[in-house]
Formats: structure tokens, C-alpha cells, sequence
């Protein structure tokens, strides 16, 4: 037999022979309710499943159709909040201040989708997009310049080729001419100048001998024409005497006449002589003055400086060329290569332009087209449009910046 403690009261345990258990009054009541609630769970199961008690199901009842307007109606009190709402603004970039030009919505308007809004005063955004599209147009037309040449640029680079070959030639030209010595022709175009020039020099002196020769005619002139006047005169003065004679002698008439008749004539003669004696006066002035202005000793100066010149090229045609003219003439054929050089590049240039030539031009073109792309984005910035439809919920201006806020609510915000 070994004994146990259970709880607060002892337990004898009994091995090896049969016995009856002993339960406690607290047991059998566990024991009673465990059996009770297992026959009740049986009892439900056997009810559910059999159908025992069930209720008797009423008959259905049937009514005509008709149609009708069914009406729900449900009352609360609350706030209806939209489920989509969105702040709308001027998004011009830094474009500076504006005015709001006019608000197309007011309050509460129902807006569809696309509709505007409210718009600035875009004055000086359409400025801005004038601007740079001539800057675009600016661009391009120095682009298109460039890589296509018009055919007024190609005709002007030819004929500059074309000069600059002709340059060219000239001076090859000109420095064989000294290389090769003087030449037959230059020779004779030197004496037909010195023989040109005395010939002038000829011509100068015959026209002074001329003037002395005129000179000398006019003074032999007056010395006749003075000569003629004496006698002419002379003769006046003796009849003169005479006819003052007769006339204190008391001649008669027919004697007093006769004198004067004479004396009459006699001093026509003498006036006529002074004329005369006058004029040649005059021609021998002007001879002397010819003769003595220089014109003609200014002439003669000219020629002879001409005979000089005239036979210095001729000396010098005749003389084999200096080493100097040599360095010069072959100096001015190098300027004149190097000059169509130069327009040769230039034509090749203009018919196949260099990428460091085009590349810059291409970026100005592209930069102008996102400037105006930028500028006509900020134009149409300036018109607030609605991006769904809905109802204008609020609105505030802010005069700043170009700011202009409203605020969409895809729904209608109402209170009961």
C-alpha cells in the first residue's frame, strides 16, 4: 500500500487487489453536468438533423406586377467631401508680375474638363513669343545661309577667283618680262616716247619764237603808224599858219575858202594816223604780254622736263632689271597666290562648310526653338483650364506673382 497526497485530503492508492473508487461529492457534480451537456449537444444535433419541432413554413402569396416608381429616401446630417480635388495655378515661369485679366468661373460653377478658368493679361507673354520666333527665324536664316549658299554668294566667290587669277597672271607676267631683259617692243614704245617728247619741246619753243616774232612785227607796226602820224600832222599845223594868215591879211572871199577846204583834210589824215598809231599800240601790248605771261616759257619748262623723263625710261628700258624690281615683282607675285589661295579656300568653304562652323549655328537654332517652345507654354500657361470636370470649390488671387489658385472638387461640397 503507498500512500499520496491529493489536495488537502489523503488518498490511499491500492495496488494488486480490486477495490471500489471513492468520489467526492464535488466529482459527482462534474460528472453530472459533463453527462447533461453531452446529452443536450445530441438532443440539438438529433433536432437539426430529423427536423423534429421544426415550424410549419407559411405559403407564398402572389400579387399582379405593375410598374411602379420605386423612391429611397435617406436623411442625415453631415459633410459631403468630394473624392478628387486639385489647387490650380499660373504656371508662366519667372516671367515677371501681370494682372489677372478676368475669372470666367465664379463659385460653385459646374466646369468641364478643358474649360478656361480665369486668364492673365498675356501681353507681354505674346511679346515674348514675337521675340523668339524672329530669334528662331534669325537662327535659321543664318543656318540656311551657311549651309546653303544662294546662288549670288557662289557667283561672288567665283568672279573673286577669277580676279585673283588674273593677278596672278600679271605678276608672273610681269616678273618674266624683268627676268627675261628688255624686249624689242618696250624698246621702241621707250624712243616713240622720247621722240614724242622733243617733239612737244619743238612745238613749245616755235611758240615762243612766234610771240617774239609777234613782237617785233607789232613794234615795226607802231614805228609805221608813229612815222605816218608826224607827216600827217605835220601838214595840219602848216595850213593851219596859212589859213590864219590869210584871214588877218583880209583876203577875199573865194581865197579864204580854199584854205579851209585844205586844212579840213588835213586833219582828217592826222586823226586817222593817231588811230592808227593807237591800235598798234595795242598789238604790241598784247604780243609783249603773250611773250611775257610764262605760259610759253612754262611750256617749253614742261617739254623739256618731258624729253628728260622720256629718255630716263628709255636708258632704263634698255638696262637690264635691278635685283630690287626682281624682289619686288616676285613679292607682289607671292601676295597675288597667296590671294587666290585664299579665295579658293573661301569657295570651298562656302560650298562645304566646316562642323566647327555649323555645329555652333545648329545650337543657336535649337536653343531659339526651346526658347520659343518655353515662351508659347508660358502663353498658354495664362489660361487656367479645368483638367477634370467638376465644381469650382474656391478661389484666391495673389497679385505678387502670376498666381492665380483655384481649387476643383470633382464632387459638390454641400452641408444639411
Amino acid at each position: 500500500m503507498e500512500q499520496a497526497t491529493l489536495g488537502t485530503r489523503p488518498r490511499i492508492l491500492l495496488s494488486g487487489a480490486s477495490a471500489p473508487i471513492r468520489t467526492s461529492p464535488f466529482e459527482k457534480i462534474i460528472l453530472l453536468l459533463v453527462i447533461g451537456i453531452f446529452g443536450l449537444v445530441a438532443y440539438k444535433g438529433y433536432q437539426r438533423v430529423s427536423g423534429f419541432n421544426a415550424k410549419v413554413a407559411t405559403p407564398p402569396q402572389y400579387v399582379p406586377a405593375v410598374r411602379k416608381t420605386l423612391t429611397s429616401q435617406v436623411s442625415t446630417t453631415g459633410t459631403v467631401q468630394s473624392t478628387q480635388q486639385v489647387n490650380l495655378t499660373f504656371d508662366v515661369g519667372n516671367t515677371g508680375t501681370a494682372k489677372i485679366k478676368e475669372f470666367l468661373v465664379g463659385l460653385g460653377d459646374v466646369v468641364k474638363q478643358g474649360q478656361p478658368l480665369a486668364r492673365l493679361d498675356d501681353t507681354v507673354l505674346q511679346q515674348a513669343v514675337r521675340s523668339a520666333q524672329a530669334a528662331l527665324d534669325s537662327a535659321n536664316a543664318r543656318y540656311n545661309a551657311l549651309v546653303t549658299p544662294s546662288p549670288d554668294q557662289i557667283a561672288t566667290s567665283q568672279q573673286s577667283i577669277s580676279s585673283a587669277t588674273a593677278q596672278v597672271t600679271t605678276a608672273q607676267n610681269n616678273l618674266n618680262n624683268l627676268l627675261g631683259g628688255p624686249t624689242t617692243a618696250t624698246v621702241q614704245s621707250a624712243q616713240q616716247a622720247v621722240t614724242t617728247a622733243k617733239s612737244q619741246l619743238q612745238s613749245a619753243n616755235d611758240a615762243v619764237t612766234r610771240a617774239q616774232a609777234n613782237v617785233t612785227s607789232a613794234q615795226n607796226d607802231l614805228n609805221s603808224a608813229s612815222a605816218a602820224m608826224n607827216t600827217a600832222c605835220a601838214s595840219t599845223g602848216g595850213s593851219t599858219s596859212s589859213s590864219s594868215s590869210s584871214s588877218s591879211s583880209g583876203s577875199s572871199g573865194s581865197t579864204k575858202s580854199t584854205t579851209t577846204t585844205s586844212s579840213s583834210s588835213s586833219t582828217t589824215a592826222c586823226d586817222n594816223a593817231r588811230a592808227t598809231v593807237v591800235k598798234a599800240q595795242g598789238a604790241l601790248a598784247s604780243a609783249q604780254s603773250s611773250l611775257n605771261s610764262g605760259a610759253l616759257q612754262t611750256s617749253v619748262t614742261n617739254a623739256q622736263n618731258g624729253v628728260s623723263i622720256a629718255q630716263q625710261k628709255l636708258v632704263e628700258a634698255q638696262a637690264p632689271a635691278k635685283q630690287s624690281e626682281i624682289d619686288a615683282s616676285s613679292a607682289s607675285l607671292s601676295a597675288a597666290k597667296a590671294g587666290l589661295a585664299s579665295a579658293n579656300a573661301k569657295y570651298s568653304t562656302l560650298l562645304n562648310p566646316s562642323d566647327d562652323q555649323v555645329l555652333p549655328l545648329l545650337s543657336n537654332v535649337e536653343s531659339a526653338r526651346d526658347n520659343l517652345a518655353t515662351a508659347q507654354q508660358n502663353l498658354a500657361a495664362a489660361t487656367i483650364t479645368a483638367p477634370f470636370t467638376a465644381r469650382s470649390a474656391s478661389s484666391t488671387a495673389t497679385s505678387a506673382r502670376r498666381s492665380r489658385r483655384r481649387r476643383l472638387c470633382s464632387s459638390s461640397s454641400t452641408r444639411s
